[in-house]
C-alpha cells in the first residue's frame, strides 16, 4: 500500500508541478534507481551530471514522445532514493522504442548509441541500475 501511495504521489507531482495535464492514455514509467558512486564522488555530483547531461540528451532526442524526470524520495519506503519517471505520450509512442517483449527497437538502439558517450562519462562518477519498474496508464 505504501508503494502505491508513493507512486501515485509521483504521478500526481509530475502532472501538477509542471502545469501539464496528463491526457488519458499517457503512459508513466517509474524506475527506482540503485546508485553506486565511484570513490571520492558525491551524490550531488552524480545527480547533477545525470540531470544536466544525461537526461537533457534523452529528452532532446526522444521529444515529444517521451520526457524523463529525475525525482528524489522525501518520505516513506523510498525516502532519500532517486527515481526516473518517463512520461510517454501514448502506447504508439512507446511502441516506437520498445517491442511487445520490452526489447529495444532499432530506433531505440540507435538512440542509445547517441546517449552512450554521456552514459560513459557518468560511469566515471558512478553507476545506476533499475531496481524496480512499473509502467502506469492514465485513465
Amino acid at each position: 500500500m505504501k508503494k502505491l501511495i508513493f507512486i501515485s504521489t509521483l504521478i500526481l507531482f509530475t502532472g501538477i508541478s509542471f502545469g501539464q495535464v496528463l491526457p488519458k492514455g499517457t503512459r508513466i514509467g517509474i524506475h527506482v534507481m540503485a546508485i553506486e558512486l565511484q570513490p571520492g564522488v558525491t551524490m550531488e555530483q552524480f545527480i547533477q551530471f545525470y540531470s544536466d547531461k544525461v537526461l537533457v540528451e534523452w529528452n532532446k532526442i526522444m521529444s515529444p514522445d517521451i520526457h524523463r524526470y529525475l525525482v528524489k524520495g522525501l518520505r516513506g519506503e523510498f525516502a532519500d532514493r532517486y527515481c526516473m519517471i518517463a512520461v510517454i505520450k501514448s502506447e504508439e509512442a512507446f511502441a516506437k522504442y520498445y517491442n511487445s517483449d520490452l526489447s529495444q527497437t532499432e530506433l531505440n538502439k540507435s538512440i542509445r548509441e547517441k546517449i552512450k558517450p554521456f552514459e560513459d562519462e557518468l560511469k566515471k562518477l558512478g553507476t545506476y541500475k533499475q531496481e524496480h519498474f512499473t509502467q502506469w496508464e492514465v485513465q
